[in-house]
């Protein structure tokens, strides 16, 4: 069984960020991308069923907005789903540039 990965992205910035990181760059797991803000809008069954046995959920969301309750209930539905094999949490803690200067270690973008 291959690896399936589906990016669940907060917004139109870490879309862009996280298709070059799979595509021109080659940084992370090839994996379809999706807007859908996890701290603010809830999964449901419907929104999974295309997923296939064995993905591997990647949240990209920012921490500082938000429904932090939304956000643990996505978390637990999305493990109880059968197909989903993991879920990992990309979290933002502050703006993308100085989340971007911070993660890449580096000093300006």
């Amino acid at each position: 069984m291959g690896k399936y990965y589906q990016y669940y992205v907060e917004g139109q910035d870490e879309e862009k960020i996280v298709q070059i990181l799979k595509t021109e760059l080659q940084l992370i797991e090839p994996g379809k991308v999706e807007k859908f803000n996890v701290v603010s809008e809830k999964f449901t069954k419907l929104r999974i069923m295309p997923l296939k046995m064995g993905t591997i959920v990647v949240l990209v969301f920012d921490t500082d907005v938000g429904n932090i309750d939304i956000l643990k209930k996505n978390i637990k539905f999305l493990n109880e789903q059968k197909t989903i094999k993991k879920v990992l949490c990309i979290t933002q803690v502050k703006n993308l540039e100085d989340e971007l200067k911070r993660s890449c270690n580096i000093k300006e973008i």
